[in-house]
C-alpha cells in the first residue's frame, strides 16, 4: 500500500502546485455556491478537488484519509439521484466516510489523557440530543 502512496503522491510536483489545487477548489465551490443550474457537475468535483490539494500538500498520504474523502464522493454522488434506495445508499457512504475520518483523527488523540468520567456523559448527552 505505501508503493501506491508513493506513485499517487506528487512528491515530484512543482512547488506551487498546490496552489493551483487550492485554486481550484476556491473556484468550484464559487461555482456551486452561484451557478445552481449545474450545481450536480460542481458537487461532483469538489471532493476530488479536495483530495488533489491533500496528497499535493502532505508529505505522507493517509490511505484511510483519502478512502474518506472517496466514501464522501460517492455519498454526494449516490444523493444526486431521487429515490430512496439512493437516499439510503447515500447515507451508508456518508456514515462510512465518518467513520474513516474518525479512524483517521482518532490516531492523533492521545486518550489516556482524557477522563472517563467526562467523556462517557458527554457521549451519551451528544448522542441523545442528535437522535
Amino acid at each position: 500500500m505505501a508503493v501506491i502512496m508513493k506513485e499517487i503522491c506528487f512528491e515530484e510536483s512543482p512547488f506551487f502546485l498546490k496552489y493551483i489545487f487550492l485554486a481550484l477548489i476556491l473556484t468550484v465551490s464559487a461555482l456551486h455556491l452561484f451557478w445552481h443550474r449545474h450545481g450536480n457537475l460542481t458537487k461532483a468535483l469538489l471532493l476530488p478537488s479536495i483530495a488533489l490539494y491533500y496528497i499535493s500538500s502532505t508529505p505522507s498520504v493517509s490511505p484511510v484519509f483519502l478512502l474518506a474523502l472517496a466514501a464522501s464522493w460517492l455519498g454526494d454522488i449516490l444523493l444526486m439521484r431521487r429515490g430512496t434506495r439512493w437516499f439510503t445508499a447515500g447515507g451508508i457512504s456518508f456514515m462510512l466516510s465518518h467513520l474513516m475520518f474518525m479512524l483517521f483523527y482518532a490516531r492523533s488523540i492521545d486518550f489516556h489523557l482524557l477522563k472517563l468520567c467526562i467523556l462517557i456523559p458527554a457521549a451519551i448527552i451528544y448522542c441523545t440530543a442528535a437522535a
